[in-house]
């Protein structure tokens, strides 16, 4: 590519841009992402050079387009080119892999963003093991949440152990999450803040229910890469209000295709899914993605992955080619199915019964839940031959060293509700089929 400047006259319908902007080098922003996620435009891939983004901007947008930014994602390495239709209020002004043009002036760098940790990591550990940590959401095993999951059952059920003892302490989602990362029961999180506000009261609600900033820097990624050297990747749904002790952060709460993801690798922090990317298939790729880095580096450290599907969380969507699975599923008709009497609490006692549509919606849904744990059982299987490819580039780096193995340990932040007790969906009840998620663990030995 030339280094002079392209200069590139953009008509307006028998309007020309005067003077005519330039998108040659020496007017492009370097090491700047520009980004606004609510006025994309376009977005293209596999735009090799940013003059060739600047020209998609101001010829092929030339009536909607005010800025692009050029960037690459460097785990996947395909240039991507997005086009937005304003300039963004703030930009990252600290990304390497991003430069940008604007039809106008760029406001200064907005603050930089919490994720990753930036923190040196420290000395690896040379006899640790690999952690795989993966939880679902919502994934019961009462209710028929663990009968999709015919991979898993194979690959680690009937080679680790099954804890059927195992109960969660609070069944609502960051709750649940945060007593995890933080080793803490809710007691000793929980926020002193109404949810939702007093009326009249001018401060903002408790983040559901959870003081983040009791263990901010006390969660288990901040002391497995502080004291072991662990190299810890999260992918999926945090939903625990800390972003401490990550070197890899694609985070989102999402089942279904598209949307926006918190990306550390993504100019502006964003990363933009397309219409065809299912958000479990999405997770798996990017963890992939992750992991193979590592190898490409030879990195020395132990790894930790924090694996998390949002499914089966409502609207519990199903990839396309699972969408006609699961045809027979209906909800369990268990003893408490539609049942309640007066000597519960009143949240349950009062509750009327279910109707046939109430039947109807309950059952939909426990299907959509199968379908949708169907690509979650894939990514589980995939994800093991990826570790079983890592724990062999580690073996061959430090013949000297132990060879590190992995360890397993999947389960859910809560377990869920269809129909029992009257209550058409949901957890938050303190019941058995709430509180009691899958969890299983596998390892050497």
């Amino acid at each position: 590519m030339a280094t002079a400047g392209i200069f590139i006259p953009v008509i307006f319908g028998s309007i020309t841009r005067n003077p005519p902007l330039e998108c040659g080098p020496n007017r492009w922003l370097r090491n700047t992402c520009l980004t606004n996620p609510k006025n994309v435009v376009h977005q293209y891939r596999n735009v090799s050079q940013p003059a060739e983004c600047c020209a998609l901007c101001f010829v092929q947008h030339a009536s909607d387009c005010k800025s692009w930014s050029h960037w690459q994602i460097t785990t996947s390495g395909c240039p991507m080119c997005s086009i937005y239709s304003s300039i963004a209020p703030a930009h990252t002004g600290n990304e390497s892999i991003c430069t940008s043009g604007a039809d106008g002036p760029v406001p200064k760098p907005n603050a930089p963003r919490p994720y990753p940790d930036r923190r040196p990591p420290g000395e690896p550990c040379m006899d640790c093991p690999n952690i795989v940590f993966a939880l679902t959401d919502d994934q019961d095993v009462m209710l028929g949440g663990w009968t999709p999951m015919l991979k898993t059952q194979n690959l680690v059920s009937f080679r680790g152990a099954n804890l059927t003892g195992y109960r969660i302490h609070t069944p609502i989602c960051c709750p649940s999450r945060s007593e995890t990362v933080s080793g803490r029961y809710f007691h000793n999180i929980k926020s002193s803040l109404a949810l939702p506000p007093p009326k009249g009261v001018v401060y903002g609600a408790a983040n559901q229910h959870v003081n983040g900033s009791l263990y901010v820097n006390q969660s288990f990624g901040v002391y497995l890469r502080s004291r072991k050297g662990y190299a810890v990747g999260m992918f999926g749904k945090s939903d625990f209000q800390t972003y401490e002790g990550f070197d890899r952060w694609f985070q989102g709460a999402y089942v279904g295709y598209g949307n926006n993801w918190e990306d550390d690798e993504a100019p502006g922090g964003v990363y933009h899914a397309n219409a065809s990317e299912y958000s479990t298939d999405l997770l798996l790729r990017k963890t992939t993605e992750w992991l193979r880095q590592l190898r490409v580096r030879k990195s020395s450290r132990p790894i930790f992955v924090y694996f998390a599907p949002h499914c089966p969380h409502v609207p519990a969507t199903p990839s396309l080619k699972y969408s006609n699975a699961c045809k027979d599923v209906v909800a369990p008709r268990q003893p408490n199915y539609n049942w309640t009497t007066s000597l519960f609490h009143q949240n349950i006692a009062l509750q009327p019964p279910l109707t046939s549509v109430d039947a109807y919606n309950i059952d939909t849904l426990a299907r959509a839940r199968c379908q949708c744990l169907l690509s979650v059982d894939d990514a589980y299987a995939q994800l093991l031959n990826e570790m079983a490819a890592t724990e062999q580039a580690q073996s061959t780096q430090s013949p000297t060293t132990p060879q590190r193995q992995t360890y397993w340990f999947i389960s859910s932040d809560h377990g869920y509700n269809l129909g029992n007790h009257r209550l058409p969906s949901n957890k938050m009840q303190p019941y058995e089929h709430s509180i009691k998620p899958p969890f299983l663990a596998m390892g050497p030995g």
